[in-house]
């Protein structure tokens, strides 16, 4: 199996259908490039390697995979069947409430995931620091907003221990 076959089974789990062979349609090669990086930075073996761009996280291999088979991303036609582990990535990115409404947003969310696995250190002001210097044409919403869906993205469940679980059981039955 090739890497746009793995590509085209994401895209078809998470429900997308884009365009990539029109050039006018921007946003079908926008929402591929930003869920394959989220589907491999959430441990998804893609193989592509992506950099920091205008748009946020961008793979010019990734780009030459889906122009070379434009009319297999566009029909979502893939035999690759996704492991229970994928599957269960993908489940995350999709449960993200409204991250693919906003193209805007999906940049932050993408952007922040991006420089938060460079330097996984970095507190949250630093991060919607270097999110508004990178970034300076997105809102202060989708900056915060981007930041808080990356930290949902990035959690990783064992971090949940019991005491934190009865911590949060106790936040949501607060009146």
């Amino acid at each position: 199996m090739s890497n746009i076959d793995k590509v085209i089974a994401v895209l078809k789990h998470l429900e997308l259908s884009p365009k990539v062979k029109c050039k006018q349609d921007y946003c079908g090669r926008f929402f591929t490039q930003k869920t394959v990086f989220l589907a491999q930075a959430l441990g998804i073996d893609l193989n592509y390697v992506f950099s920091l761009y205008i748009a946020g996280p961008y793979s010019r291999g990734l780009a030459i995979d889906y122009y070379a088979n434009a009319d297999k991303v566009e029909v979502l036609n893939s035999n690759y069947i996704l492991t229970a582990d994928e599957t269960i990535i993908l489940d995350r990115i999709k449960n993200c409430s409204k991250l693919y409404e906003s193209m805007s947003l999906l940049e932050a969310t993408t952007a922040a995931v991006y420089i938060k696995q460079s330097n996984p250190e970095i507190s949250e002001d630093d991060l919607f620091a270097v999110l508004k210097d990178l970034k300076p044409k997105l809102t202060e919403y989708d900056r915060l907003i981007g930041i808080q869906k990356s930290k949902y993205l990035l959690f990783k469940p064992e971090y949940l221990t019991e005491e934190i679980k009865q911590e949060l059981a106790a936040w949501e039955n607060i009146d």
